[in-house]
């Protein structure tokens, strides 16, 4: 038996050493797989956002009889659902002429540092530095363009593909087909 003298009562400063460089390599060793992981949610979810835009205009075009247009400011992350008239793509919003159920109107940006990548083009415009706005900060609708524009037949003005891409992460196309008014999300792979 050990005497109470003999006893050890704390770790010595090499011991401690070598479990910091342990949790060291093994966090660096994780880093990527986790960074890419992070990068695909935000891709992802960019892409549920605009689905979910696109899902909200056909439907309120359908049910209020009235053309929806669906436009971005390219090279950011800024996207815009209002009905298709010059009223509401002018600077200023219209009053309800039906207050129990006025006109859809979205103002939304997808997750930092997604843009929308123009169609046919082989890079994405680099996300802008000094883009701290806030989700409710209102941009200037005269600076989107549109997209497309939701008719109330249940179909589209026209096809559509949106890529969208995050550092470290594969890229989405978001694509809707304007005679069926149906859109999905296709991976790199299936996207020509």
């Amino acid at each position: 038996m050990a005497s109470p003298s003999s006893r050890r009562t704390a770790y010595t400063l090499l011991e401690l050493v070598l479990v910091l460089a342990i949790i060291i390599i093994i966090g660096a060793v994780a880093y990527p797989s986790i960074e890419a992981s992070y990068g695909y949610f935000k891709v992802q979810a960019a892409a549920d956002a605009v689905k979910g835009a696109w899902a909200q205009a056909r439907e309120r075009a359908i049910r209020d009889g009235i053309p929806y247009r669906f436009a971005v400011i390219p090279g950011t992350n800024h996207f815009r659902l209002a009905p298709d008239s010059p009223d509401f793509w002018t600077g200023t919003t219209p009053d309800a002429e039906d207050p129990t159920n006025p006109p859809l109107v979205i103002e939304k940006k997808l997750p930092k540092g997604i843009v929308f990548t123009p169609a046919g083009q082989d890079a994405p415009p680099s996300p802008p530095a000094n883009d701290n706005s806030k989700d409710d900060e209102p941009v200037d609708p005269t600076a989107f363009v549109t997209l497309t524009v939701f008719l109330p037949n249940g179909t589209a003005q026209n096809d559509v593909s949106i890529r969208l891409e995050a550092k470290g992460a594969s890229p989405l196309t978001v694509r809707l087909r304007s005679l069926t008014g149906t859109f999905r999300t296709l991976t790199a792979k299936e996207a020509p």
